[in-house]
């Protein structure tokens, strides 16, 4: 299963507040399709609840929702935060 640092939480908590959505949304991952020779791509929305299918995680106050066709390849995943203060991002490694 993904594992949510609490550094990644923090911002994913951040990003939900600025877009609006309730406390009681939770993230979204679900592949997204690439641009044309492009590599594929992770997509990430706030949603209110998991889709059929979804495999859900509560971790550090984040409830994630992690979509089927990506659930095997994040399954040893570790969301977390790379960056300087100002120039953050969310980041994947294995």
């Amino acid at each position: 299963m993904l594992t949510i640092t609490q550094k990644a939480a923090e911002k994913l908590i951040e990003a939900r507040q600025s877009t609006g959505a309730p406390d009681s949304y939770g993230v979204r991952l679900s592949a997204a399709s690439p641009p044309e020779g492009g590599s594929p791509s992770l997509a990430v929305a706030f949603v209110p609840q998991a889709q059929p299918g979804d495999e859900v995680t509560e971790q550090q106050g984040v409830t994630a929702y992690v979509a089927p066709e990506v659930s095997k390849s994040l399954d040893e995943a570790k969301l977390d935060v790379a960056g300087e203060e100002g120039s953050e991002r969310l980041v994947l490694s294995w």
